[in-house]
């Protein structure tokens, strides 16, 4: 698989009834690790799946009540398959982050 360092999403979709219209608003973004300048960003990304009643999706991005700090540094030697229990293997997290505001998506 072929994965792109920035990516062009919609964000939105306008459908008008037996019509031909279509309205796409297109966002630039990015798909990339996260790093100590996303803590804002990811606890927002985490709220909106607390607030919802939602399960975190993956559970590789749930942060099971550590700090961010913690969470990355714990992520990061994941993929470095360091400290793994035996029925794991190294990964790594990935996010589609819009650029112009560097919200989660």
């Amino acid at each position: 698989m072929i994965l792109r360092k920035s990516l062009i999403i919609t964000d939105q979709f306008t459908f008008k009834a037996k019509s031909t219209i279509v309205c796409l608003e297109m966002i630039e973004t990015e798909f990339r690790k996260l790093n100590t300048g996303d803590e804002k960003a990811y606890q927002v990304f985490i709220d909106e799946f607390v607030s919802a009643n939602e399960k975190i999706i993956p559970g590789s991005v749930d942060p099971k009540g550590m700090v961010f700090v913690d969470w990355l540094k714990k992520s990061e030697k994941e993929a470095l398959g360091l400290d793994l229990p035996e029925d794991r293997v190294p990964a790594d997290s990935y996010f589609l982050i819009r650029k112009a505001d560097g919200k989660i998506l």
